[in-house]
């Protein structure tokens, strides 16, 4: 006998009752929508002191935030009271954050601890002053860390500013290198291989190129809307070590972008690959399931409506106005620093030969005849000057001064030595760095752009209902939305129950919303990694302004050393 259906779904044309939520059709009264300040001016300081939170803390919940307000008001009621007037949510919403630090900033400026407060300010928000432990200064650097687990450098006042290097948040997930093997495999036809070492896991294994192909159209089908890196394009015949060289490098990124991503890092395939000896034999054995991400974790909405922020449309739309500019500027920068390593890389062998040339200088001059002085000549020095200068002194004099200009000569050439070896091992690596930086991020647009292009197909296959949802997948989300216990059989939907329950077009409408606002929710989260990374560009050339600035420093104490052997 076929179970009964549940309540909710006892008829096929089945309409919500008019208090229900037409955002969410799983609910029955919409939430109360949290506070934000969407419109509101916030200066720098609050989206610092969100990403510094975050990075400190996950989740970052509403205790963590307590906590640190605690510290900079030192009375627990305030700090209680600014959290009462949040959503507190976990994690905590970037927007939460925001209202928090928005009151503490009111609270210190003499404003009330209200939300008037900040419709008042809204135009003028007032940005928040963390105290540091130790320091006076109004303005002093923000110090999330407690005093006590703090180390002592860090609350030196005279500490270095940070470097980009600082702030390589990925260091701890995973660096992963990609070197050439030496020797080809194959009997007719000879193909590269490739050792693929990972600095976290501390393995080494063997990859062909058809290998990290075979990954990565897995995870393009695994995850459409993630922003799947891209992957060097493969030539046929093109053997040259040019090509094996910009294909090795294109993998160095590919592989580095995926363990620096916050979702795909954590993908069975990409672990598997890292470290298992032969990868298209575990395939070929495992045969790993290719369905999306949306059909294989069937998240609840409720959870995905917490990451998505209200004006999520505007920012997709910005974003894509961004994105073919800065492929363009990217292009750009990259020509520009090759031309640099090119100039420089000139400069350094020009230096050489340059110096190389004085040494030969120097070798041809010393056979040519010149007069040698005594020590009866020295001694009678002082008394022959006072008299006229004879032919022999006037040989004497030249003499001298040959062997001066002989020894300029090679500290000249010494020093441009000096010089092109400090061009050829410290600022051509370093702009090298920089240029598979910049290429990086460009990979790292165009990745996005193809999302976005993957999330219109979709878009287009849910409006004209050329998409749909496998019915196993339809049943667990209908199941888990509304509270059926799966461990109990007669509360288990057969296939009848879930054909007559698809049929209708309120389960059908809310199974496509329950996809749209998945797609959302990977939108939100990848618009956040590329700000993430997009802030380390600055700071990287930060960076290199620092080491121009040092390389300068080098360069004129050697020609400083230089003018003081040469003299006036």
């Amino acid at each position: 006998m076929a179970h009964s259906l549940p309540i909710n779904y006892a008829h096929t044309a089945y309409r919500p009752p008019l208090s229900q939520s037409h955002a969410n059709p799983w609910l029955q009264e919409p939430a109360q929508a949290p506070y934000t300040l969407d419109d509101a001016d916030l200066p720098p300081v609050y989206h610092d002191t969100y990403e510094q939170l975050v990075q400190l803390h996950s989740p970052l919940t509403a205790e963590h935030l307590e906590r640190l307000l605690s510290d900079q008001v030192h009375e627990d009621t305030v700090a209680q009271k600014i959290v009462s007037l949040i959503d507190k949510d976990t994690p905590l919403s970037y927007h939460s954050c925001c209202v928090a630090l928005a009151l503490l900033a009111c609270h210190q400026h003499g404003y009330d601890i209200s939300l008037a407060s900040l419709d008042r300010l809204a135009r003028d928000l007032p940005a928040p002053v963390f105290h540091v432990p130790g320091q006076d200064v109004a303005d002093a650097p923000l110090c999330l860390t407690s005093p006590s687990r703090a180390p002592a450098a860090a609350q030196d006042a005279s500490a270095p500013r940070p470097t980009a290097k600082s702030y390589e948040w990925f260091l701890h997930m995973d660096q992963i290198m990609v070197s050439l093997v030496p020797h080809r495999e194959g009997r007719l036809f000879k193909h590269a291989t490739y050792t693929v070492k990972s600095h976290l896991r501390q393995t080494s294994v063997i990859r062909r190129y058809s290998d990290f192909h075979l990954l990565w159209e897995a995870l393009l089908r695994r995850y459409p809307l993630r922003a799947v890196p891209l992957l060097p394009p493969k030539q046929l015949r093109n053997t040259s070590d040019a090509f094996l060289e910009n294909r090795r490098r294109g993998l160095v990124r590919f592989m580095n972008a995926l363990v620096r991503h916050p979702c795909l890092h954590n993908d069975e395939l990409v672990k598997k690959f890292i470290r298992h000896e032969d990868f298209a034999s575990w395939w070929r054995q495992a045969k790993p399931t290719c369905e999306d991400e949306f059909v294989r974790t069937m998240p609840s909405i409720d959870s995905l409506r917490a990451s998505i922020p209200r004006d999520l449309h505007d920012r997709v739309k910005r974003w894509q106005a961004r994105l073919t500019p800065a492929v363009h500027a990217y292009d750009q920068l990259i020509q520009l620093v090759q031309r640099w390593i090119y100039r420089e890389q000139a400069n350094a062998n020009d230096l050489v030969r340059f110096s190389v040339a004085l040494c030969a200088m120097n070798e041809a001059e010393r056979f040519w005849p010149m007069p040698q002085l005594s020590d009866d000549d020295d001694e009678d020095e002082d008394e022959e000057l006072e008299q006229a200068p004879s032919p022999r002194q006037e040989s004497q004099a030249r003499t001298r001064r040959d062997q001066q200009h002989q020894q300029h000569q090679q500290s000249l050439s010494d020093t441009s030595q000096r010089l092109g070896a400090l061009l050829d091992e410290r600022c051509v690596p370093f702009m090298t760095k920089v240029l598979e930086q910049l290429q990086y991020q460009r990979d790292l647009c165009l990745a996005f752009q193809a999302m976005l292009v993957r999330r219109d197909q979709l878009y287009h296959a849910i409006k004209y209902q050329q998409h749909a949802i496998p019915k196993v997948t339809a049943a667990q989300i209908i199941i888990n939305t509304n509270g059926f216990a799966t461990d109990r059989p007669y509360q288990r939907l057969t296939k009848d129950q879930m054909d007559i329950m698809l049929q209708s077009n309120h389960i059908r409408g809310a199974l496509q919303q329950h996809r749209r606002t998945f797609i959302h929710h990977c939108l939100a989260k990848e618009m956040d990694n590329l700000h993430r990374q997009q802030v380390f560009v600055s700071l990287l050339y930060q960076d290199l302004v620092r080491h121009q600035i040092s390389l300068s420093k080098d360069q004129h104490q050697q020609w400083l050393a230089l003018a003081k052997l040469l003299g006036p």
